[in-house]
């Protein structure tokens, strides 16, 4: 009996580990299969809301190289280019859009703009290049 406590306990830790427990998640549940279908109007009123929610406007200035003259709406087609990209190239119709752009943007990303320390090459860095 008690072994199927242990188990019992160990599979609902897994279950709520493999849940999505962040605001983003819990607020948004637009998937990439949604985004796929939705309006242009619709990208860019979600992309905003995600960075609004997450207060990223800043983080995606830094991530897009860009310096404080560029008005926030390009900043957010950038942010609507880059989870059209992802949506695309990650083929998981069920990767969360919030998600994505938390994990794009948000605290765990690299000087770089890569997650880690990854070392992979940026506009600004050439392959053979050291990280600094």
């Amino acid at each position: 009996m008690t072994i199927r406590r242990i188990a019992l306990s160990a599979l609902v830790m897994i279950v709520i580990a493999g849940c999505s427990t962040g605001p983003t998640g819990a607020t948004n549940p637009t998937t990439c299969a949604d985004w796929r279908s939705m309006s242009e109007t619709a990208h860019t009123e979600l992309a905003t809301a995600i960075v609004d929610a997450n207060d990223l406007l800043e983080a995606v200035r830094a991530g897009q190289h860009e310096g404080p003259a560029v008005p926030r709406a390009a900043l957010i087609q950038d942010v609507v280019g880059s989870i059209m990209k992802n949506c695309e190239l990650i083929g998981q119709p069920v990767q969360l859009v919030a998600d994505l752009v938390v994990k794009l943007y948000g605290a765990g990303r690299a000087p770089d703009g890569y997650f880690g320390a990854s070392g992979a090459p940026t506009p600004q860095r050439a392959p053979s290049s050291p990280i600094q």
